[in-house]
């Protein structure tokens, strides 16, 4: 690396935001700090896979919850 005067792979980059060089950089990710590559790569997808599961679940738990309200109204308006 030209950057850190460094001996690395081909395929690596520096990051500026952590000054370091990373093998198969992919992007620097604000959410965790960090740089993702080849070292975090299956991390990352994972923290992403379970943000993305709770949001369905938030979304479903929403939906349950606003059906569960509309008819119990429906059903004391009848009364």
């Amino acid at each position: 690396c030209y950057l850190c005067e460094a001996n690395v792979a081909k395929r690596s980059k520096h990051c500026r935001r952590c000054n370091k060089c990373v093998a198969v950089f992919d992007h620097h990710c604000p959410w965790v700090n960090t740089c993702v590559g080849v070292s975090n790569y299956r991390y990352f997808l994972g923290m992403l896979a379970a943000v993305f599961s709770l949001n369905v679940l938030q979304t479903a738990t929403a939906v349950q919850g606003a059906v569960s309200t509309s008819t119990n109204d429906d059903a004391a308006s009848r009364l």
